[in-house]
């Protein structure tokens, strides 16, 4: 499985967490889905800022060659 599908997949869980999870009287997550959650989201944007280091090394080669 490729790093989009990856990242998509991730977000569709955390999202299916947030929807569907117990909650207490105050609307919070209850354990453990809320340490779920947190650590979920928590490797989504480590992903997401490895990407972007990664992304800016072909965005330079594209600005020394645009036609590229």
């Amino acid at each position: 499985m490729d790093f989009q599908k990856q990242l998509a997949a991730a977000r569709v869980i955390l999202a299916c967490i947030e929807k569907h999870a117990p909650r207490d009287r105050d609307g919070v997550l209850m354990p453990p889905y809320k340490k779920w959650a947190a650590e979920l989201q928590a490797q989504i944007d480590k992903a997401l800022e490895w990407q972007k280091n990664a992304n800016p090394l072909k965005e330079e080669a594209h600005a020394d060659n645009p036609s590229q």
